[in-house]
């Protein structure tokens, strides 16, 4: 989706939790000044702060967001842990909080 936006003109900020692994996304979309990387996982609200200052500060504002951030465990839902229910809140929670941020610049 990111190759995709950057191809079509749109600027693009994207976040993972691993920056090596943002690294080689970049290089496999391509170089580009419209593409910038923000390393960082996304349960913790420090990171949703630093996407928002990223974007507005490389591409001076927000305009679209997609939330894609995620795992999974392939097993029965009977055999998941409350740890892992844990997991999963923290980027329910994440996205929830990065999502009212974009729409608090978008409002700006």
């Amino acid at each position: 989706m990111a190759e995709a936006f950057v191809q079509e003109g749109i600027n693009v900020v994207l976040n993972g939790r691993t920056k090596e692994k943002l690294v080689r996304a970049a290089a496999q979309i391509g170089q580009s000044d419209r593409l910038f990387i923000v390393s960082g996982d996304i349960t913790q609200p420090e990171t949703a702060k630093r996407i928002i200052n990223a974007a507005v500060e490389h591409f001076g504002q927000v305009s679209i967001l997609v939330n894609n951030a995620g795992i999974f465990y392939s097993r029965p839902f009977t055999a998941y842990t409350v740890d892992e229910l844990d997991i999963f809140l923290g980027y329910m929670r994440g996205t929830f909080i990065l999502t009212q941020e974009v729409v608090q610049q978008m409002q700006k």
